[in-house]
């Protein structure tokens, strides 16, 4: 019976082609004997490279026995968006806005621009027409004229950087605002000689045409006809006045008047 062989392949110590040797085994060996050959065989198997021991340790704990599946590289994975102001980082008074792609911190509260107020995400590029526009966008620079002072609107009168947008039923709106368009009926007016008591008065004097709210002291004097009132090129008819002499506009007292210029003065 040959003798038999110790080999080590070149997969495991990086040898060119296997390395063996024979060992020697006699057929009656004592206990030291056997020990003794132990011995030699460890010595054998150390001999031929200390990178046998590594790979007896990786093969007894499964390393080399259980590789690692390889990493699979063609997985496609969705990328998640991140918003420009995640990084941004706003005062207490500006909120960040992301406009045409960028961050922008800007006025949690809306910015005054002459007779209106630009939004969050606008600014104001022309208080004088209280234009609004995104930061950065076109401006036109023309002067526009809105109301400053109260205006009449109707049976009221529109507040400074209002507009009247229904004379009938006295309703005000900032520039550009809605405005609903329906009629509504003018207060009926006591006649009162030459002239009407307003809502919430009554005719105490015809002769006169003094009117007082009601349960007021009221003086009984006659008076004589009133003259007609000339307003610029017109004369006011019995009982209305004169409220635009430039374009010889006539209305009853407290009503409403437009306030244009015609070109004609007295």
């Amino acid at each position: 019976m040959p003798a038999p062989r110790l080999c080590v392949y070149p997969a495991l110590l990086g040898l060119s082609s296997p390395h063996c040797r024979h060992v020697r085994q006699p057929q009656d060996v004592s206990h030291a004997a056997q020990s003794s050959l132990q011995l030699r065989l460890m010595a054998v198997i150390m001999s031929f490279s200390s990178k046998a021991l590594v790979v007896a340790v990786l093969v007894a704990t499964g390393v080399l026995g259980n590789p690692i599946a390889p990493r699979n590289d063609t997985a496609t994975y969705e990328p998640i968006p991140i918003s420009p102001c995640a990084t941004v980082k706003c005062t207490a008074e500006t909120t960040c806005v992301v406009i045409d792609g960028k961050a922008q911190c800007l006025p949690i509260k809306g910015t005054p621009c002459g007779p209106t107020v630009c939004e969050a995400g606008l600014e104001c590029c022309n208080a004088s027409c209280g234009t609004c526009v995104k930061p950065g966008m076109a401006c036109t620079q023309q002067a526009c004229d809105y109301p400053p002072f109260p205006t009449p609107c109707g049976p009221t009168v529109c507040e400074r950087g209002l507009e009247c947008c229904n004379a009938s039923c006295g309703i005000c709106v900032k520039p550009g605002g809605f405005c609903t368009q329906q009629y509504c009926e003018p207060p009926k007016l006591e006649p009162c000689g030459h002239t009407f008591c307003k809502p919430g008065t009554e005719c105490c004097n015809p002769s006169c045409g003094i009117c007082v709210e009601p349960g007021k002291g009221c003086t009984k004097q006659l008076c004589p006809p009133p003259k007609e009132e000339i307003c610029g090129r017109n004369v006011c008819p019995t009982g209305q006045v004169c409220c635009n002499a430039s374009c010889g506009i006539c209305t009853p007292p407290g009503g409403f008047c437009t306030q244009q210029f015609c070109g004609y003065t007295e």
